[in-house]
């Protein structure tokens, strides 16, 4: 075969991918998030909070790509239910917000729920779908980065 006749590369299936990805923001979650009892944002937040590293709301708010006034409005909504503190920092300096208990047991209920939710979910896959899942997520992964 000539070389000029030869199949052109078909282009990444980035309508599917796309759609995809709209689909898991859209069904799953929501699902994931319903059993926490707060937005998708704030638990996003106090899962960040979760490894204690004692950040300032600014630093916070960079890292998850939230803009200041929502930051602040996520912190005032969260202090107020008692999930998030804001303490001195070491240096005096800054503020550094930190998950209460209450927080802290949220959080977690929030990652056994999700973890109860994707394994019933996971279940109803035969063993072959679920390798195939499994081969799939890892090539997003890599995709990503391996975030």
């Amino acid at each position: 075969a000539v070389a000029s006749e030869a199949e052109p590369p078909r282009p990444p299936p980035v309508a599917e991918s796309a759609a995809f990805i709209r689909f898991c923001r859209e069904h799953l979650v929501p699902l994931l998030d319903r059993a926490a009892g707060v937005t998708p944002k704030e638990l996003r937040l106090l899962k960040d909070l979760r490894s204690e590293r004692g950040d300032s709301a600014a630093a916070v708010a960079k890292r998850l790509r939230i803009d200041d006034g929502e930051m602040s409005r996520l912190v005032k909504r969260l202090c107020a239910r008692e999930l998030l503190s804001k303490t001195l920092s070491a240096s005096r300096r800054r503020s550094a917000l930190v998950l209460t208990p209450t927080g802290r047991a949220l959080v977690d209920r929030s990652n056994w729920a999700e973890h109860k939710v994707l394994e019933g979910l996971l279940e109803e896959l035969t063993a072959e779908e679920q390798q195939s899942l499994r081969k799939a997520m890892a090539v997003v992964r890599e995709l990503l980065g391996g975030r």
